[in-house]
């Protein structure tokens, strides 16, 4: 149910079908709850900080990084 929530919120904000995003669980828990590579999104002129700037927007995610080409968040404690 989380996991379609995120896929939701995510779809949303950027505008895409929840069949494009591929969710990722990190393998530490420092690089978040869940991350996506944003190479594996449609292609688009967005870049991974305006991915960041999007996602950080919603009340679901509590902190949003951006390392590299990866989204890494984390999921707001008063969302679960």
């Amino acid at each position: 149910m989380l996991r379609a929530a995120i896929l939701n919120e995510i779809s949303t904000l950027l505008n895409i079908s929840t069949t494009d995003i591929t969710l990722m669980t990190p393998k530490h828990s420092k690089f978040g709850d869940y991350s996506l590579n944003i190479q594996s999104l449609p292609p688009h002129d967005t870049s991974p900080e305006e991915v960041r700037e999007a996602l950080s927007k919603s009340p679901l995610f509590e902190k949003v990084d951006v390392v590299g080409t990866f989204i890494n968040f984390f999921i707001s404690q008063s969302e679960l």
